[in-house]
């Protein structure tokens, strides 16, 4: 991916990145034990790659991109009433 373009001075900001595709899985359960109980299972970035984001103006001391999170796992419980 490339990063973002500077009109004035007709260059881009910083070096150009790798493509990526990120896969995530979740599921969830529904009136666990008692009724409304809610359990919600989710992990994002099941390949564990590297993603890098491209350079915008927000982050122009990264010039070779962002590091973006490896694989993180999301557990929670709710309760509807």
């Amino acid at each position: 991916m490339l990063p973002e373009y500077n009109y004035e001075s007709k260059t881009r900001l910083g070096k150009e990145t790798p493509a990526y595709t990120v896969v995530d899985a979740g599921f969830e359960i529904r009136d666990l034990f008692v009724k409304g109980l809610q359990f919600k299972f989710n992990c994002t970035n099941l390949g564990n790659i590297n993603v890098f984001h491209p350079v915008t103006t927000l982050n122009q001391f990264a010039d070779r991109g962002l590091l973006d999170f490896y694989r993180r796992f999301f557990i929670g419980f709710k309760y509807e009433f």
